[in-house]
């Protein structure tokens, strides 16, 4: 049964996201009280500018590295490693007006979906690849699966399955045609995903993924799935 946790310090009241690091850190965005780090059972909130505050954290996510990061209305993100924050913004290249998800791949690698595409974190700022490479814009999740694959939830779309190393040659080559597959209704799925539903996926312990959309749950069992069903851009 739900039992409501003994926090002190502060009251959450209005939980928007949370996620946890490596020291049993529970790191949680609040409507109220903005972002919040909960140890031991007592609850801080957590400065992270002094001046141009962007408001109240909408994703909050934490990464192979520990390091964690909190997105904003904005479409800025604030990534903290060791107690140092650093914002990435239009200057970083990222340009999303809104951001819809964090994913570490598992191999140290980040990728970002938001309103102008998938954004990949690399050398210190972001790369994005845009609508123009993907059946629409909107990114709203993102998982990896056991085969190295990114799967990607898209809005009136479904969901796709596209190689890392194709993304990146399409980053680096701008007439380089992306080779996907795309899932749709007509595969059974349970509707799309939709902004309402969240980041809204998981992977269980025999890898298979868990996405929530807009009319239910899909699960992919990627093992089952036939790898040469691919698309070009």
């Amino acid at each position: 049964r739900l039992e409501r946790a003994a926090v002190t310090g502060l009251q959450l009241t209005h939980v928007r996201a949370m996620t946890s690091d490596r020291r049993a850190t529970l790191w949680v965005s609040d409507e109220i009280e903005g972002l919040v780090s909960v140890t031991g059972g007592r609850a801080e909130r957590v400065q992270l500018e002094t001046s141009d505050s962007p408001g109240r954290p909408s994703l909050v996510a934490v990464d192979s590295r520990d390091r964690l990061w909190v997105a904003f209305a904005d479409g800025t993100l604030r990534m903290i490693q060791h107690g140092i924050v650093r914002r990435f913004g239009r200057a970083e290249g990222l340009h999303h007006a809104s951001i819809f998800t964090v994913h570490d791949s598992g191999d140290g690698r980040v990728w970002v979906g938001g309103d102008q595409g998938l954004s990949h974190f690399v050398n210190g700022r972001f790369e994005t690849l845009s609508g123009s490479n993907l059946p629409i814009e909107q990114v709203l999740q993102i998982a990896s699966d056991n085969g190295g694959s990114l799967w990607l939830g898209l809005p009136l779309v479904g969901f796709v399955r596209v190689n890392p190393d194709e993304v990146t040659r399409a980053l680096n080559d701008a007439s380089y045609r992306l080779r996907y597959a795309v899932y749709t209704s007509s595969d059974g799925i349970a509707g799309a995903p939709d902004r309402f539903a969240g980041n809204g996926v998981a992977t269980d312990g025999d890898g298979r993924l868990w996405f929530v959309t807009g009319r239910g749950i899909t699960i992919f069992d990627p093992r089952s799935l036939k790898q040469d069903r691919n698309v070009d851009a």
